[in-house]
């Protein structure tokens, strides 16, 4: 049984855990592979490690400690306790761990945990921040993507030692369909909360070990499509100035004013009324040409946008 002291400021906890989960990042991953991550290895912040009061007689072989401690139970697994949690009410747990995602996509995910009190799950978000704050026990899931929760009162096989590998799923039961969740690529925060105070809870304590959490790709997200950088873009703040970095300006005919951003056509069938660009780009096939356009009035005869000669 241990404790030790995570960093006091979160700030200097980012950048420890920047780099560790830098070492811990893996390649992007293929539909059906998984990704594990170890609480002790991600763990940047913990509430609360106090030894149950009540009964006198069972202290489950935790450790004592303090907020923002990381404690383990005899067997070295993260360990978060409380003292004074009642059927009605009870102290909030948590970890709060920070990870990699490997790639953005569809996943499901699997805790390895073992937990005590009837009527209790565990809830686990995905988020950008950390969501501690000034008061450790206001978690702020708000905004975080809520990947689902497990059992607390769930043991394998009535043994309450026994660290059970079990589906984050929609309605907490342990062998319930995972939940499917939609994660981005990169840095996240993964919050294991304890929630819910039901019919059930008698005890006047709750602990939860957790061991690690899994992520397993169900569908990768489609990719963005890549768009060909600009040939020519004309904003019109410089006259007819190519501001792509091609080169290709224009040459405004004698009828085209430019002025505040805006190229104003004369029109009529002249040559005198257009945008020439030398550049053979004008005479590519494959080409989109896209522009703002207001017209003053309803022509009768509508003339080309974008044309080669």
């Amino acid at each position: 049984m241990r404790c030790r002291r995570l960093l006091a400021g979160l700030l200097s906890v980012a950048v420890l855990m920047s780099s560790l989960v830098g070492a811990l990042s893996v390649s992007a991953l293929e539909a059906g592979e998984s990704v594990a991550f170890e609480t002790e290895e991600t763990l940047v912040a913990t509430y609360d490690n106090q030894k149950p009061s009540k009964p006198l007689d069972k202290d489950f072989g935790q450790s004592v400690g303090e907020a923002n401690e990381l404690c383990s139970d005899s067997r070295g697994v993260p360990q978060i306790t409380d003292a004074n949690s009642t059927k009605d009410s009870f102290t909030p747990l948590y970890f709060v761990m920070e990870i990699d995602v490997p790639q953005a996509g569809t996943y499901t995910m699997t805790a390895s945990y073992r937990g005590h009190e009837t009527g209790r799950m565990v809830s686990f978000y995905a988020g950008d921040e950390t969501g501690v704050g000034s008061d450790p026990k206001a978690l702020d899931v708000s905004g975080d993507t809520r990947i689902g929760q497990v059992d607390m009162s769930y043991f394998a096989n009535g043994n309450s030692e026994h660290i059970e590998t079990a589906n984050v799923s929609e309605t907490g039961a342990h062998d319930a369909a995972a939940n499917q969740v939609e994660l981005t690529a990169g840095k996240a925060y993964i919050k294991a909360l304890v929630t819910g105070v039901g019919a059930s809870t008698t005890a006047d304590h709750s602990r939860l070990n957790l061991d690690k959490f899994t992520l397993t790709l169900v569908e990768a997200a489609a990719e963005e499509p890549t768009l060909p950088a600009a040939l020519v873009h004309y904003d019109f703040e410089d006259a007819a100035t190519d501001i792509s970095g091609n080169g290709n300006n224009g040459r405004p005919g004698s009828d085209v004013t430019i002025a505040n951003g805006i190229a104003t056509f004369a029109g009529g069938k002249n040559d005198k009324s257009v945008i020439v660009i030398d550049n053979p780009i004008a005479k590519r096939e494959n080409l989109t040409v896209s522009a703002m356009v207001k017209v003053d009035s309803q022509p009768t005869n509508w003339a080309a946008l974008w044309e080669a000669w």
